[in-house]
């Protein structure tokens, strides 16, 4: 019986599929000789033959940390006065994705760091690597992990504004695992006092500007402002949702933000508009927004009863 599987096997192992990459029984990678032979000697290449050495290998399906080892590899040797165009040329291979590039990119530049013109050039480079992080990456990737790697190129403000920069030019391509992303991204980036404006800026396209000049006036406003909306809503997940959001805000928070997060709120009781973040062609349930906030404000109440008590 096992002759028909063997014979399968060989026919496999003759034909195009997998010519240049197999898998032996216990399921390891193998690949061609000339792909293994380029891999096992990654660390004699150059930088200048990179494009080359990449493309091939990528044809050769080598892909992942295997790939991203021998990138590494063949950096290793760069003289001094090469290595600006060395992480010019990474940066720019086509055959990478942005998870590759910044993976291997953040190590090089951290471990060439003694040179002042290495820092300039990553400050430089951050906002292209973060525009492409935007229409490659965004899909079930570690964001914690993400921007320890983007911390090579420069501090959180910095990232967090190439992130805002990048925005417009993404977001017609964005789904909703790449929102989520970008939010979470932004909310590790974000202190207290700059969380409005960076909602804003994921929002901007939503709201009418002359409603944005004057949310920017007062940002913390936002935060308050896109949970009304979403205690309206017409979903319930989603009413709910905005009720989880505003009891974690509120019971973690320090007096001095809860504060005026607390009066915002609660002055939206008497308050029927839907806000600047609710199209105003849809519905808003006024009653349904005032039995959430209410709900959401009566655990806070007898968790952190002080929070309210400034707001009566």
């Amino acid at each position: 019986m096992l002759e028909a599987v063997i014979q399968l096997g060989d026919v496999r192992g003759e034909s195009g599929i997998g010519h240049t990459t197999s898998r032996d029984w216990g399921g390891s990678r193998r690949h061609a000789p000339e792909v293994q032979a380029l891999l096992s000697h990654a660390a004699s290449r150059s930088w200048v033959s990179l494009a080359e050495d990449v493309r091939t290998l990528a044809e050769a399906r080598v892909y992942g940390d295997e790939l991203r080892a021998f990138v590494t590899a063949a950096l290793q040797r760069t003289p001094y006065g090469q290595r600006l165009d060395a992480l010019t040329t990474v940066a720019s291979l086509p055959v990478l994705d942005a998870l590759d590039v910044l993976t291997v990119l953040s190590g090089i530049v951290r471990r060439w760091s003694s040179n002042p013109a290495i820092a300039t050039w990553a400050a430089a480079a951050l906002p292209n690597l973060v525009s492409r992080l935007f229409t490659e990456l965004f899909w079930g990737h570690d964001t914690r992990r993400t921007i320890e790697r983007l911390r090579a190129f420069g501090d959180d403000s910095a990232i967090r504004q190439a992130a805002l920069a990048a925005l417009p030019e993404a977001r017609q391509d964005l789904r909703a695992h790449g929102w989520r992303s970008i939010a979470e991204l932004l909310g590790h980036l974000c202190p207290t006092s700059d969380a409005g404006s960076a909602l804003l800026g994921l929002l901007d396209d939503r709201v009418p500007q002359d409603a944005i000049t004057v949310k920017r006036q007062r940002p913390e406003m936002a935060v308050s402002l896109l949970l009304w909306s979403a205690f309206g809503h017409p979903r319930r997940e989603l009413r709910w949702r905005a009720a989880h959001s505003t009891r974690e805000l509120l019971s973690t928070a320090s007096i001095a933000v809860a504060k005026p997060l607390v009066a915002d709120l609660m002055g939206r009781l008497d308050d029927n508009e839907p806000g600047d973040f609710r199209d105003k062609n849809l519905h808003f349930y006024d009653f349904s927004a005032t039995a959430a906030l209410l709900t959401a404000l009566e655990r806070v109440a007898a968790e952190r009863p002080d929070i309210l008590s400034c707001s009566q």
